[in-house]
């Protein structure tokens, strides 16, 4: 049990490496570069949403995100490109909320600061 929970397939349970790596598989498939850290998944993931700053939920999808290093729950959002050309990197990745990735409501103006 503890070997599947630490592995993320316990259902309903999916830790920062877990999302780690399927940005990675993501990005490869696409071929993109990809520089992002576990660390700067989990950082960005719980800054609210860059179009409408709504904050992330406890879960993603059905699964509860825990961090690698706490291993408590945090608030996520999803991780979008800017420049899909650019790949996954620091400078070109922004948090964005399930409203918008699954609506798909890219006219809203960006909040830009």
């Amino acid at each position: 049990m503890w070997y599947n929970m630490c592995m993320g397939r316990t259902k309903g349970i999916i830790f920062t490496h877990d999302l780690w790596r399927g940005y990675l598989w993501y990005a490869k498939g696409l071929g993109i570069p990809f520089t992002l850290t576990q660390n700067d998944i989990e950082e960005i993931s719980q800054l609210p949403c860059f179009f409408c700053e709504r904050g992330g939920k406890t879960t993603l999808g059905y699964k509860t995100v825990l961090s690698n290093q706490t291993f408590q729950p945090y608030k996520a959002n999803k991780l979008v490109t800017l420049d899909v050309s650019k790949g996954y990197i620091y400078e070109n990745v922004v948090p964005c909320c399930i409203y918008h990735l699954k609506g798909k409501k890219w006219k809203s103006t960006p909040n830009v600061k």
